[in-house]
C-alpha cells in the first residue's frame, strides 16, 4: 500500500514494478498487464472504477 491508497501486486526487479502486475488506484481504476520500470509496457488491461475495459492492447511506456 502506498500512502496515495494505490496498491500493486506483482514482479519486481531492481526497486520498480517489472513483469507481470496489477496496480490498483485508489480511485478504483486497474491496470493487469506487463510493466516495466515502473510504466505500462506490453499486452495489458485498464479498467475504470466500474470495471468496464478502457484499454487493452499493447503499451509502449505508458502509451497506447
Amino acid at each position: 500500500y502506498y500512502p496515495s491508497g494505490d496498491v500493486y501486486f506483482g514482479s519486481w526487479h531492481d526497486d520498480a514494478f517489472h513483469g507481470q502486475g496489477v496496480y490498483v488506484f485508489a480511485s478504483g481504476e486497474i491496470y493487469d498487464g506487463l510493466v516495466e520500470h515502473n510504466s505500462k509496457s506490453g499486452i495489458g488491461t485498464y479498467y475504470y472504477d466500474q470495471g468496464n475495459a478502457y484499454y487493452s492492447g499493447n503499451w509502449s511506456q505508458d502509451v497506447k
